[in-house]
């Protein structure tokens, strides 16, 4: 019976830390949806050049601006990651209703069903 003062104490504190660690301020909108509430009503102005030899990096799928991290990248330059976008305006013009086969249209090795 010694232990279950012990135990008792212990879930109480554990109880007590994860009660103290949800009191942070919940963000009021999720950073998924306004982000692609952005790409619908106000789409990333793209820069007029950048260090790349002048390539205009709007036009230039290789050239990544956002990763999700909280890390930006210095205005007018990509982060120096792999991938490829597209924006809107490129998804719009494969005339498919789908993202996915939008996708596979713009990039084929895109994967899916």
């Amino acid at each position: 019976m010694s232990k279950s003062p012990l135990l008792i104490a212990a879930l109480l504190a554990m109880l007590a830390s994860s009660a103290s660690a949800q009191d942070a301020k919940a963000p009021t909108q999720d950073a998924r949806t306004r982000r692609i509430e952005g790409l619908e009503t106000m789409p990333y102005p793209p820069p007029a050049s950048s260090a790349h030899g002048g390539q205009q990096v709007g036009t230039d799928h290789n050239c990544l601006r956002q990763t999700g991290s909280h890390i930006p990248p210095k205005q007018g330059q990509c982060i120096p990651a792999p991938g490829r976008t597209y924006n809107k305006q490129d998804i719009d013009r494969t005339g498919e209703q789908k993202l996915g086969p939008a996708l596979r249209k713009l990039d084929p090795s895109v994967g899916g069903h």
